[in-house]
């Protein structure tokens, strides 16, 4: 999705090691374009720290916050995004809380995506909340889904 939309501005919560952030990162260098800001906890791993799979070639493109979304979303939010990406916690309040903070920021044309949709209910509420403005772009069969925001 990433090198097919080509988000100049994307957000990702939810690091771990940094596969999926590698992968985003991989594409947006192929297109040539994009920057992505990842969030996450600050947690001890015992396999490595933080984003540690993201290479070093990939890092130009990259900012990394470590912190609770609650407090760094609505500072990330601010300017727009093209492209937002929940991976963190898939609780159904805090899906929800980073869903409906994404989608006011999200421009038109914009995908909101996330991992674990079957993880809870929010996803489904989420849709029902914002009938008619968006198209789906990418359902399944596993359990990621995206959206584009059509108004």
């Amino acid at each position: 999705m990433v090198r097919k939309y080509r988000p100049t501005v994307m957000v990702e919560t939810g690091v771990f090691l940094g596969r999926s952030s590698t992968a985003i990162l991989a594409a947006m260098n192929r297109n040539g374009v994009g920057h992505l800001i990842s969030m996450d906890l600050p947690v001890a791993m015992t396999a490595g720290e933080t984003g540690a799979l993201v290479p070093r070639e990939f890092k130009n493109r990259w900012e990394l916050r470590l912190g609770d979304s609650h407090t760094l979303l609505p500072q990330v939010l601010a300017g727009g995004i093209d492209f937002f990406f929940h991976d963190s916690d898939h609780t159904y309040e805090l899906q929800t809380f980073e869903y409906e903070s994404a989608w006011p920021a999200l421009r038109i044309g914009g995908i909101l995506g996330s991992d674990d949709t079957n993880r809870s209910n929010a996803w489904a509420s989420f849709l029902e909340r914002h009938r008619g403005e968006y198209r789906v772009v990418e359902n399944g069969p596993g359990p990621v889904r995206a959206i584009q925001r059509v108004r």
